[in-house]
């Protein structure tokens, strides 16, 4: 049977506390500064929780650890080790934030002395895990297009290389999608920037629910973004630009009541033997050029 444990718990933020068990079991002062080294040390959410697991290992038959960010609705959770039946949770938080849930998971029902030791490890755990949120907020931040939320264009050069050896090394297929939104000039010169704006973010959403989890999004700039697609033929890749294509056709984007005339042209590329990036680019806006001369909202593929 799972037990449950709330607790709010830092280290050295005197604005929050560890609830105590009643217990006098202490951590030595050298271990708590050992602890604390090595979680300092990781800047890396999943770095910090793999080695906190370790440190829960040392105190307790620890089986596996869960750790769920805030403001996330579990599915991105980190887990190591094994999700036993009996399980210790804590709420962390401070006065000023909210750092998510932490969960310890056991084969055996977890003592007092367990959970006060752990519960100590805990408070030594909450300024490491603050940094390294702020880390990954800062992260993101420098990868993210604001207006859309998708990755933004330096991103996706990285991404691209990093998807192409990826893609040679396992010898799979590998495509991109370049599209461009036709006479968003006009939508912007029409009925403004706010309206132009709505329809970058809505469409934005659309291409997150077409395309696949594993799939890249990115906004390259202006009214024009890209999608990267893994393990996925030409033919694969003409599909999601057409299911796209006429999605975006289909859609009634509005902004204040009106309804914006809103189409895509795409381009689609697929990886050859001795590419480059630039060379998937440079194909890729090619077939995109040539639907837009073709009379746009269509798809083109080289």
């Amino acid at each position: 049977m799972a037990q449950q444990h709330g607790s709010v718990a830092n280290g050295s933020d005197p604005s929050a506390t560890v609830i105590p068990l009643g217990t006098d079991q202490k951590m030595p002062v050298d271990q708590a500064w050992q602890v604390v080294s090595r979680l300092m040390g990781c800047l890396e959410l999943e770095s910090l929780i793999a080695t906190f697991r370790e440190v829960a290992g040392q105190l307790f038959d620890c089986a596996g650890v869960s750790y769920t960010p805030p403001d996330d609705d579990g599915g991105d959770a980190i887990v190591c080790g094994d999700l036993a039946d009996h399980q210790a949770q804590y709420g962390l938080r401070t006065s000023d934030d909210h750092l998510g849930v932490l969960t310890l998971h056991a084969h055996r029902p977890l003592g007092a002395g367990d959970l006060a030791r752990v519960e100590q490890c805990i408070g030594l755990l909450v300024t490491p895990l603050r940094n390294a949120l702020r880390y990954e907020a800062a992260l993101r931040q420098a990868r993210t297009d604001p207006l859309s939320g998708l990755l933004n264009r330096t991103t996706m050069h990285e991404s691209l290389a990093r998807e192409v050896r990826l893609a040679r090394r396992h010898d799979e297929s590998f495509c991109i999608l370049s599209l461009d939104l036709d006479d968003f000039k006009a939508v912007n010169d029409t009925y403004g920037h706010a309206a132009g704006d709505t329809v970058l973010q809505d469409v934005a959403a659309l291409l997150g629910r077409c395309a696949r989890e594993s799939d890249l999004l990115f906004r390259v700039g202006g009214d024009e973004f890209m999608v990267a697609l893994s393990h996925t033929s030409l033919a694969g890749a003409r599909l999601l630009a057409e299911r796209i294509r006429r999605a975006v056709s289909r859609t009634s984007f509005t902004h204040d009541g009106e309804v914006l005339p809103v189409h895509v042209s795409v381009g689609v590329t697929a990886l050859q033997p001795g590419d480059t990036v630039d060379g998937m680019l440079r194909r890729v806006d090619g077939a995109l050029y040539s639907a837009k001369n073709a009379g746009r909202d269509q798809v083109v593929f080289v």
